[in-house]
């Protein structure tokens, strides 16, 4: 005798009961089993408020490893064949920032780098980033606060305390595609960062961090979303189903022959005239220049230029775009003027890029947004000339302390 089937209205429930106790299960393993790199595995959502100053962007005392990391670009458009893979090991210390643990007690710190990717050193493992080649290359103690760029002056000042800096520099990236400058007074709360400021604190600390990680990182995060995602991109291929995430970046040939992929808006914003935004940005540096002399601090300016940028000249069109006047050219005028330590990577990287291009050796990684080492190395030493100007060299400064 046939069965009968179940109906729709009974199927329906029940498939979502299985799929929320699936859901609910897999929220139990590590966020890093089901992501590519470190900067998804170990970024908390930044949703949820700081309960103390020394909250970083990052999931405290975590390591992240993997042989066969590979760029946001490619992971973005769905484009495996464009993936370059590389080792990467992400470690966090205990303030939830990338540093070692334990850098702080350590030794005394000299510089606070506060960014972006770029400085946090998203797609590049821990023996690349930023503090690490700025100790080779001029010997000083950096404290890598990057990972979410400041909204507030109170932003700021947080990682410089945790990172006991009492004296010396605080070198802030500039990413190009950034548009106008913050409030140094902050923005308005939302009702959801006032509700939940009002809660964590109420469990002490310890316990309010770990509700916290707990709400912001297991509960935001889906495994079955991005179990579905990664399901749909492997038969979003163009020959299953057309490949729908491939118009979210650019893919464009050099004059070497590989492709490399950038972001739409980059492309947009290199060809739209953004002078207008040179005149906020100096007024607001040199506020907080103000700010952070009050406290014994000196601000340095790091001006990072967008892949695009660097690799536009070497697209092969054969028009005079290469020549186009950069904003972070202007942007770093206007602040030298105003007596400001800066650094534009700008002029150094396009002319390094064209050097090295006929070796195929590149700055930025051709699946990703970010800096290859090299990129990473070139930026450290044109600080070191401004952070520690000595002939001596880095190992007599380190003898030194």
């Amino acid at each position: 005798m046939r069965r009968p089937s179940l109906p729709i209205g009974s199927l329906l429930p029940r498939l979502l009961a299985v799929v929320f106790l699936l859901d609910l299960g897999l929220r139990l393993l590590p966020t890093k089993t089901f992501c590519y790199r470190g900067w998804e595995a170990l970024t908390v959502n930044l949703e949820f408020p700081k309960l103390h100053f020394s909250e970083g962007p990052f999931k405290r005392h975590k390591t992240y490893s993997n042989p066969r990391t590979y760029g946001d670009l490619s992971a973005l458009s769905n484009l495996p064949d464009r993936r370059h893979y590389r080792n990467e090991t992400f470690v966090t210390d205990e303030f939830g920032y990338r540093n070692p643990p334990g850098l702080t007690r350590q030794e005394p710190v000299s510089a606070v780098l506060l960014g972006d990717s770029f400085v946090a050193g998203a797609g590049n493992s821990d023996e690349f980033v930023l503090p690490a080649a700025l100790r080779k290359k001029s010997g000083v103690v950096a404290y890598n606060a990057a990972g979410d760029l400041p909204r507030s002056l109170q932003d700021i000042l947080a990682p410089v305390e945790a990172a006991g800096l009492r004296e010396g520099w605080v070198i802030y990236e500039h990413l190009e595609r950034v548009e106008k400058p913050f409030k140094l007074e902050g923005p308005r709360e939302r009702w959801k960062i006032r509700f939940w400021k009002k809660f964590f604190p109420l469990l002490g600390r310890e316990n309010g961090l770990w509700a916290r990680q707990i709400v912001s990182h297991r509960f935001a995060v889906s495994p079955v979303k991005i179990l579905s995602a990664k399901f749909l991109k492997a038969f979003s291929d163009d020959r299953f189903f057309p490949n729908s995430y491939a118009k979210s970046t650019v893919q464009k040939r050099l004059v070497t022959g590989d492709v490399f992929l950038f972001q739409p808006q980059e492309i947009e914003k290199f060809h739209t005239d953004r002078s207008a935004l040179v005149a906020p940005w100096k007024t607001f540096f040199l506020s907080l220049s103000e700010e952070l002399a009050r406290r014994n601090l000196k601000l340095m300016v790091l001006l990072v230029p967008e892949k695009y940028t660097v690799y536009e000249p070497l697209l092969g069109r054969g028009t005079a775009a290469g020549e186009k006047p950069l904003y972070l050219d202007a942007l770093g005028r206007e602040l030298k003027a105003g007596g400001l330590p800066t650094v534009n990577l700008a002029p150094l990287f396009r002319q390094k890029a064209a050097e090295l291009a006929s070796k195929k050796i590149y700055l930025y990684w051709p699946d990703d947004t970010h800096w290859t080492p090299l990129g990473i190395s070139l930026a450290a030493g044109e600080i070191s000339k401004i952070l520690a100007p000595d002939p001596a060299g880095p190992a007599a400064r380190l003898e030194r302390k």
